[in-house]
């Protein structure tokens, strides 16, 4: 690593950061990008974090506008199941065709427009279908925590990116929880926006009625930005309405959010987590309104969301060829028999049960401005790890059970830090709103960051930290510098 580099990664600097240092001129436009690269470089053939590190890209010349929403020179991960350039689209299947995609996903264009520097594919669950991020084709990604640790999925590469300091935010999916559930297990920010917000586009489909495109970051402002970078127009408008919206995010909100807590969630918590969960809890109380809200449709949510995922995975990667199939997956190849077994009348039933949980929640939640819960039923730590030894159905039970929820709903949810286990493992609460308010979870989200008032140093993994100090202390004796 060079001298210089840990000041533009993270903790020292998020995105909201270096946009100011670039606009400035204090740091040449490649130093960030290039700072992130040598350290993905360092730490991919121990994480098994990337699927392909990219070179350096073209900016686009547009990006530099002072008075628009920008990216440029910022490095940005993205997960291997959106369509990239000269790049193959396989989600990590080796059923599917490996060549080269011609055109971008609309989601990554919309992010070299506004200039960021693409530095990596991510690494997933195959075909985006799974909780650890253990692909067959791949390997699996390791903690940045400790590498003895889950790392969640199917996101799971993109959140590790971003903890391990290897870009600066990532791209991924979210279907069930495939943001959310990573984010809590690598200590980072992950943001699922409202279904249909960003454009699905060049994105490899799984479930075409859930899958929604979302982010890793640091912070909730970290996530604004990128959110809208690559946000339909029909949803926030023109770049003046973006920056109208950039402005309202940086106020506070006019009165205190009421907001319901899921305290049953929090209560049945493991041991290693209850204490912490209380105490984030109480620092909320400081800043909102608490009130217990019941969710009583929770398991009725996974039961239909497997129900939607396995029928329409079913019908979306029905076509490859019979000698390709035998290249699947044991786990992945179950589910989509089991989904081609469905029936028509299944499908609609599951669809029917849907609707149902949608407005009994909505009855629930109604009078709250926002609905907070623990984010993971995952404990962090190397137990996490161990889960990923579980059968299929009870690890996806497991990781999808207080997420999968706001999938049906269609609402915006953000996964945030709210603390750490005794042994220094992150946990994380989610909040979640009705569908079409992301400026809302977003403030929300920010206010929330502010009150639990978490020391950002914390949030560098340790194995991470540990790493590079012995890379930079191996380079300064032999003369690197």
């Amino acid at each position: 690593m060079n001298r210089g580099d840990r000041d533009l990664i993270w903790p020292a600097l998020d995105i909201d950061g270096a946009v100011a240092l670039l606009r400035s001129g204090r740091v040449e436009g490649t130093e960030v990008a290039a700072a992130h690269r040598r350290r993905a470089a360092a730490l991919d053939r121990t994480l098994n974090v990337s699927t392909e590190l990219l070179p350096p890209g073209r900016q686009n010349s547009r990006a530099v506008s002072p008075d628009g929403i920008t990216l440029r020179d910022i490095p940005i991960a993205v997960k291997d199941n959106l369509a990239v350039r000269d790049s193959p689209l396989t989600a990590g299947c080796a059923a599917l065709d490996p060549a080269p995609q011609n055109a971008d996903a609309t989601v990554v264009r919309r992010l070299r427009r506004r200039g960021a520097d693409l530095v990596m594919r991510t690494n997933l669950d195959e075909l985006a279908l799974g909780g650890m991020t253990t692909n067959p084709l791949h390997g699996r990604t390791l903690s940045p925590w400790d590498k003895a640790s889950g790392v969640g999925g199917s996101s799971g590469g993109s959140a590790a990116a971003v903890a391990a300091g290897m870009c600066m935010a990532a791209i991924g999916t979210d279907t069930g929880g495939s943001v959310r559930n990573p984010a809590a297990l690598c200590g980072v920010v992950g943001y699922k926006p409202s279904y249909g917000a960003v454009d699905t586009a060049g994105v490899l489909p799984l479930a075409w009625s859930l899958d929604t495109v979302g982010i890793l970051s640091h912070t909730a402002q970290d996530a604004l930005l990128v959110f809208l970078a690559i946000v339909d127009d029909r949803f926030v408008g023109t770049d003046r309405d973006r920056m109208a919206w950039s402005r309202r995010f940086a106020t506070a909100p006019s009165r205190r959010p009421r907001i319901g807590v899921v305290q049953e969630l929090f209560d049945s918590a493991e041991e290693p987590t209850h204490k912490e969960f209380a105490r984030a809890l109480e620092r909320l109380e400081a800043v909102a309104d608490l009130g217990e809200v019941q969710l009583a449709r929770l398991d009725d949510s996974l039961v239909a969301t497997q129900l939607i995922v396995a029928a329409e995975a079913a019908s979306a990667f029905r076509v490859p060829a019979a000698d390709r199939w035998s290249k699947l997956g044991d786990a992945v190849r179950e589910l989509l028999e089991a989904g081609g077994r469905l029936s028509a009348a299944d499908y609609l039933d599951a669809q029917r049960l849907r609707r149902s949980v949608v407005d009994e929640t909505a009855g629930a939640v109604d009078g709250f401005d926002a609905v907070i819960s623990p984010t993971t039923g995952f404990c962090p730590g190397p137990a996490a790890l161990a889960a990923a030894g579980l059968g299929g159905g009870a690890l996806w039970r497991l990781a999808t059970r207080y997420t999968c929820l706001w999938n049906l709903t269609g609402s915006p949810v953000a996964a945030l830090p709210c603390g750490f286990t005794d042994d220094g493992f992150p946990l994380s609460l989610q909040i979640a709103c009705p569908p079409g308010r992301d400026l809302h979870c977003l403030r929300v989200a920010k206010l929330i960051e502010g009150a639990l008032g978490i020391d950002r140093s914390r949030l560098e993994p340790t194995w991470v930290r540990t790493h590079i100090d012995e890379a930079d202390g191996h380079q300064a004796r032999r003369g690197g510098y």
